[in-house]
């Protein structure tokens, strides 16, 4: 059964260390991820990682199954806290976690095909040349996207590029 667990960023190996020693070696755990690129002013462009989720981890074990088992490692080092509600939505992590999957490259990095567009919404750029302008989406077809970004309208692969949608 899958849970979601949110932990200190800080202590991730600690979490990972603790969970196992608790639960034993048949323990599953998924951080949906993204790589990209941004430019440094003196370093050029910086290779960076980023956790899709932020703090937040799926976890699966059978014992979860059981909230008693639950509560007996609730204060492990590192976690926070379990998210409520894991028991009853099984069926949509376990679809989330499957497109997570579905998407990722063979490094376990998701690729920009995992986002959806939504074309009334602004986007800002997190990779590339175009790091932290912001566009909106014009057109999506399968390869490629048509962005308007101030006054000019570009072409681009939507492989190469990350970028998140701004919050409103």
């Amino acid at each position: 059964m899958w849970t979601l667990i949110k932990f200190k960023t800080n202590q991730i190996h600690l979490l990972k260390k603790e969970l196992i020693l608790k639960l034993g070696k048949d323990l599953k755990l998924f951080l949906p991820k993204i790589k990209y690129n941004t430019i440094d002013r003196r370093k050029g462009f910086v290779s960076s990682e980023k956790f899709l989720l932020d703090d937040y981890m799926f976890c699966y074990h059978e014992k979860f199954k059981d909230f008693k088992e639950i509560n007996k490692i609730k204060n492990t080092k590192g976690m926070k806290y379990f998210l409520e509600g894991y028991y009853n939505n099984q069926n949509e992590i376990n679809s989330f976690i499957n497109k997570c999957k579905a998407h990722s490259d063979n490094r376990g990095f998701l690729r920009q095909s995992f986002f959806k567009f939504i074309k009334t919404k602004e986007y800002k750029f997190i990779s590339g040349p175009f790091t932290n302008f912001i566009f909106k989406v014009i057109e999506e077809q399968k390869n490629k996207f048509k962005i308007s970004m101030g006054s000019m309208n570009l072409i681009l692969s939507n492989e190469k590029y990350f970028f998140e949608q701004l919050k409103v």
